[in-house]
């Protein structure tokens, strides 16, 4: 099992490089145990994708604020769903404040979004992409406030399904501007590692749990981040390279978790 561990290594680097791959390994002969899983695998995942917020907050200012908001607005997801199909405004009245002040500090952050982006911005050479940042970024500021609304308003509370289609575009909205601040070159690949990799990880590993996804998936996900990692050094904009290197490391940890028995 420790030569597949290497041939997969080799052979999907080289593979993406031509544009295809031909790595074959069974996932059927796989044996990972829950303990590994839950024990290694999972916190492993979760320092990988922190480490990955982490070299984006370096990257750019903006890129704090905007990975908070995220943060916020999943931990607004996760309370309205435990709210909503269970409870009333009227009798579950201490819930529902702490959930509509968790509302009101998003719309705050918003709010400081855009400031920050008209500040940081204003003497930027590329127009279009500023122009269109900060109107993203209204647009979110336009979404909580409506969520806010449909809160604060007794009438409206009552039609929840409003609530959770505005949710649904909030979270949208915020991963479309997840990379904006990066210039273009570092924008797209960041955007493509986070929608193909790190994002599956985070859903399907750590909140679904699904060892599964990582065992069937587990080539494309390995492509997904050599493609990526293999451009690292030519970014001279990224001065935490070492974090990366150790992102890196812990992807092979796995795998070798994974692939050998």
């Amino acid at each position: 099992m420790g030569r597949i561990l290497i041939l997969f290594l080799l052979f999907s680097s080289i593979n993406y490089v031509h544009g295809y791959s031909y790595f074959y390994y069974n996932s059927k002969k796989i044996n990972v145990s829950n303990r590994s899983f839950h024990n290694y695998i999972r916190p492993q995942v979760r320092n990988l994708v922190r480490d990955f917020y982490s070299v984006l907050k370096k990257i750019n200012p903006l890129q704090k604020d905007i990975i908070n908001l995220k943060n916020l607005t999943h931990r607004f997801e996760k309370h309205w769903q435990d709210f909503a199909p269970y409870c009333q405004k009227e009798n579950c009245k201490e819930n529902f404040e702490d959930l509509k002040h968790l509302a009101q500090r998003i719309n705050k952050k918003t709010l400081k979004l855009e400031q920050r982006i008209t500040l940081l911005y204003s003497k930027k050479k590329n127009i279009d992409s500023t122009l269109m940042l900060s109107k993203e970024s209204g647009e979110i500021t336009d979404t909580w406030h409506n969520i806010l609304n449909y809160l604060e308003n007794p009438l409206l509370y009552k039609r929840k399904k409003q609530i959770s289609v505005y949710l649904n575009r909030a979270k949208l909205q915020i991963e479309i501007i997840l990379t904006k601040p990066l210039n273009d070159d570092l924008q797209k690949n960041f955007y493509f590692v986070w929608a193909n990799f790190i994002k599956k990880l985070e859903q399907e590993v750590l909140k679904k749990q699904n060892l599964n996804y990582l065992v069937t998936r587990l080539e494309e996900l390995n492509i997904t981040w050599n493609s990526f990692y293999m451009k690292v050094p030519r970014w001279k904009e990224i001065t935490s390279k070492g974090q990366l290197k150790i992102m890196h490391r812990r992807w092979n940890s796995i795998l070798k978790i994974v692939l050998v028995r």
